[in-house]
């Protein structure tokens, strides 16, 4: 069965020998293909939409795992039995909006602190996935990116944390401020982009940055002329000043610098 690259980042980030909840499977490529490559023990295969539950099953019934692979219709993790969820296991959610997968975490408490691995491609508010994920003790222990069709993926790979002080500031910069505690604007930007992606130096997120800043900086020009006319422009232009901020102060780490000390 061939992946997308997509697809194909999403399984190889998996890992090997754990028990897989594949959430929102759609046809169920990831959990057959680590099946079929012997890198998990066994999956169930969730999706609240039943059409493409019913082609996953067929695709199993296919490759001849349905004692391995078991199809549940299910929002998010709601119709599996915390005791289903045999240790090692890893849990998977990739293919929707941030928002979401912060709904389906956050519904599902008890059975997210089965799992020793938790992989998540959020395809929006990445930041805001990041916050929430430390605001219940879960770390970030790797981050991935890759462009495919012209768009950008991101991967967090996930394990528990004990309960310690926070890595960093929760609060986010308003909009308004014309100047910024520095220290705030590194964790600022380290939410937004990826602590692990800006240190590690990601190629992928350095030509999303670039593109990023080239379509800001026209944005800013726009509304500079836009602001004379109204608060609602004005106030979209001091955001696009702190986007605009942010963004290059992560492309610093780019160019070895060395961010207030750090």
């Amino acid at each position: 069965m061939q992946l997308s690259n997509r697809l194909q980042m999403a399984a190889e980030l998996v890992g090997e020998g754990y028990m897989l909840v594949d959430v929102g499977t759609d046809h169920g490529y990831v959990p057959i293909t680590l099946m079929e490559q012997g890198k998990i023990s066994s999956a169930y295969a969730l999706d609240i939409h039943l059409g493409p539950l019913e082609r996953a099953a067929v695709h199993i019934q296919q490759g001849g795992w349905q004692d391995s692979v078991i199809p549940v219709q299910s929002d998010g993790l709601q119709g599996i039995e915390a005791n289903k969820i045999v240790s090692p296991a890893a849990l998977l959610i990739a293919g929707m909006g941030g928002g979401l997968i912060i709904s389906i975490l956050e519904k599902s408490l008890d059975k997210v602190g089965r799992f020793e691995r938790i992989v998540l491609s959020p395809h929006s508010d990445v930041e805001q996935v990041r916050r929430f994920l430390d605001s219940i003790n879960i770390h970030i222990m790797q981050e991935e990116m890759l462009k495919e069709d012209g768009k950008f993926y991101v991967f967090l790979v996930c394990v528990h944390k004990e309960p310690k002080e926070k890595r960093g500031s929760q609060a986010i910069i308003n909009q308004n401020q014309d100047q910024y505690n520095a220290e705030e604007l590194v964790f600022q930007t380290e939410w937004r982009y990826g602590k692990y992606l800006l240190e590690h130096k990601n190629a992928v997120l350095f030509d999303y940055l670039l593109a990023q800043q080239k379509t800001l900086r026209q944005l800013k020009m726009n509304m500079t002329k836009a602001a004379k006319a109204s608060d609602r422009a004005r106030n979209r232009l001091l955001q696009l000043q702190r986007d605009l901020c942010l963004n290059e102060m992560a492309l610093e780490y780019y160019d070895e610098a060395k961010i207030f000390g750090r």
